[in-house]
């Protein structure tokens, strides 16, 4: 049932694309509802590419259960056919428009060509070619239209990108080919294409405002190549233990992941939560994704408001065959220079901080595990006590690396003079900011002394137990 519509532009040098942006929504039963956006790029000649908005799913008003994507390419066209041969004919034209559906963040994600064709019995070349007479035909307009329907569920790739309280962009586009004529060794013939698409965004959730009740929904997954993102191919996680507590600790709710690695919790009232996710069966689970960003990958903190139920970051986990070094090392390493069990999620970590050698030069691993390893054990093995800050750099890596394990003793807070106690994240952001001040701080250098002060704080810390198996 619609229930309001509005006019928007799409943005485009073109003035004449005025899309109708339509909102409509149906409830599916006492708790599901669906509600639809629609733009539309009327019929023009091709060729033509145009972006549009359409807004994300807000959590505030229930947990998305379901995203579908509805793309129509229109294409309406007329063609004109002249036979030349001195023989009647039966000749077919067609004229076919390529309409693509592009999503930023997504890529291509679909191509449709309706196709208009015509079947003409024509006679012998009648002499003039005039599209005319018993050798020529003009063909009526007529339109044709293809759909496609794409559809994303907790833990399919992208399924988050649609949560939110921003818009999504997409573009459209369409391009005529050359009309196809068969059945004439010679003829004269041609067509006019004008093509148009409409793009419908469905979504459907559990209503958070309706008598439902509050919740979570999250997806784990076995994150085969250990970036951190849920890319195709990859599986979602079944049967990991998942964990709610509230702001005292408490253990408010638990539950196991589906045959999908979905996540679903509830009910769940307004309040702080923490979430956390431990992977079932044997072997080395090591979480890569960090979902609320305060370097606790394989939990996050979740604030609930009123009954909404709210998608969480997904919890993904790669799984190493055996540790890498001792489980009595200092801090995250196996031993002074040992060597550290490093994925390529860590690498890529690593590298997204500031860190610097011995000469002040920015430290990049490779891509590659083994590669990228041999480069850290040589980096930490470097003299660094020319530059303080390449010192700091050290310890700060060996610092987060023991954070996104999570088994570190004596971590959960940090007592600092001056600055009294610190919890994890303030130690990792003071030391962060000292090194981001000068990335090269020989003797004298007056950044030197606060560098020196992170590093001591952070060697300590990093001298603490560990258990990596």
């Amino acid at each position: 049932m619609n229930i309001n519509s509005q006019s928007d532009r799409m943005r485009t040098d073109r003035a004449a694309w005025i899309p109708a942006t339509l909102f409509s929504f149906a409830a599916a039963s006492a708790l599901a509802v669906e509600v639809s956006y629609t733009v539309e790029a009327p019929l023009e000649f091709t060729d033509w590419d145009v972006l549009v908005t359409l807004p994300q799913h807000d959590p505030a008003v229930g947990g998305l259960q379901e995203v579908r994507l509805t793309f129509e390419a229109l294409n309406q066209a007329n063609s004109a056919v002249e036979n030349r041969d001195p023989a009647p004919v039966t000749v077919t034209i067609s004229a076919r428009a390529d309409v693509h559906l592009t999503g930023a963040g997504f890529g291509l994600l679909s191509t449709l060509s309706p196709t208009v064709s015509w079947v003409n019995n024509l006679g012998e070349f009648d002499g003039s070619i005039d599209f005319d007479g018993a050798s020529g035909v003009i063909n009526p307009t007529e339109l044709v239209g293809e759909v496609a329907v794409l559809e994303w569920t907790p833990g399919t790739p992208g399924f988050d990108s649609f949560v939110g309280t921003g818009d999504l962009v997409f573009g459209m586009g369409a391009t005529a080919l050359p009309p196809m004529l068969t059945g004439a060794i010679s003829f004269v013939g041609g067509a006019n294409v004008q093509a148009g698409a409409v793009l419908t965004l469905t979504y459907v959730y559990v209503d958070g405002g309706g008598g439902g009740t509050g919740g979570l929904t999250s997806v784990v997954w076995v994150d085969a190549d250990g970036d951190g993102v849920l890319s195709p191919g990859e599986s979602g996680l079944a049967g990991a233990t998942v964990t709610v507590t509230d702001s005292t600790g408490v253990v408010v709710a638990t539950g196991v992941s589906g045959s999908g690695g979905e996540i679903a919790i509830s009910p769940l009232g307004a309040g702080e939560y923490q979430v956390s996710v431990v992977p079932a069966g044997a072997g080395n689970w090591v979480a890569t994704t960090d979902p609320d960003g305060l370097l606790t990958p394989g939990s996050a903190v979740v604030v609930l408001t009123g009954t909404a139920v709210q998608t969480v970051g997904g919890f993904g986990f790669v799984i190493t065959a055996q540790a890498l070094g001792s489980s009595t090392g200092p801090g995250y390493w196996a031993g002074a220079h040992g060597q550290a069990r490093i994925l390529p999620v860590h690498l890529a970590l690593l590298n997204g901080l500031p860190l610097v050698d011995r000469n002040g030069d920015a430290v990049e691993f490779s891509g590659d595990l083994a590669t990228g390893r041999r480069q850290l054990q040589s980096w930490l093995r470097q003299g660094m006590g020319r530059n303080a800050a390449g010192r700091l750099s050290q310890h700060l890596a060996a610092y987060v690396l023991g954070l996104t394990q999570g088994t570190c003793n004596g971590i959960d807070e940090v007592t600092v003079t001056p600055g009294g106690v610190l919890p994890p994240l303030e130690v990792f952001e003071g030391a962060l900011a000292a090194l981001e001040l000068d990335g090269f701080t020989p003797p004298r250098d007056p950044n030197r002394a606060l560098q020196q002060s992170w590093t001591e704080v952070l060697s300590g810390l990093n001298g603490e137990p560990c258990d990596l198996d």
